[in-house]
């Protein structure tokens, strides 16, 4: 059974791709969003080798440090401001994506993490323009 762990702090956003991974992802797979970084470290010690969906949680966090000890791939969820590409550099981090990310986004990268490989999704439309750096880097 798949495991996929949900943390973010902007808690609308949570519950909303908590809801698209659940309609995206096999019956099999188990989705849990997790209210506190407390309850994201128990279940990951129950779940070692879970994917989880992490957004505004800190590089040095005890999650991070947890999310390697327990071989978890690690999605963040990123802003469209952030300096992304060194994140991918953490041991942990296996794909990156933004808040505006759609259901085809959020399908690519569900499939490339299952064939392990890093994914970070790219930008196109109106905010490619203004992110011109922002590629899409497959590994």
């Amino acid at each position: 059974m798949v495991t996929i762990l949900i943390l973010d702090r902007q808690s609308i956003y949570q519950a909303s791709l908590s809801n698209r991974l659940s309609r995206l992802l096999p019956e099999s797979t188990q989705i849990a969003d997790c209210a506190t970084e407390a309850e994201l470290a128990r279940r990951m010690a129950n779940n070692p080798g879970a994917t989880l969906f992490l957004g505004r949680v800190s590089l040095q966090s005890e999650t991070m440090k947890l999310a390697r000890r327990f071989s978890c791939a690690v999605v963040w969820i990123a802003e469209h401001r952030d300096e992304y590409l060194p994140l991918l550099t953490q041991p942990a981090i296996r794909g990156i994506m933004f808040r505006t990310a759609k259901a085809a986004d959020l399908a690519e990268c569900v499939a490339a993490l299952r064939v392990r490989r890093t994914w970070v999704q790219s930008l196109d439309g109106p905010d490619a323009a203004a992110s011109s750096r922002h590629e899409k880097w497959a590994c």
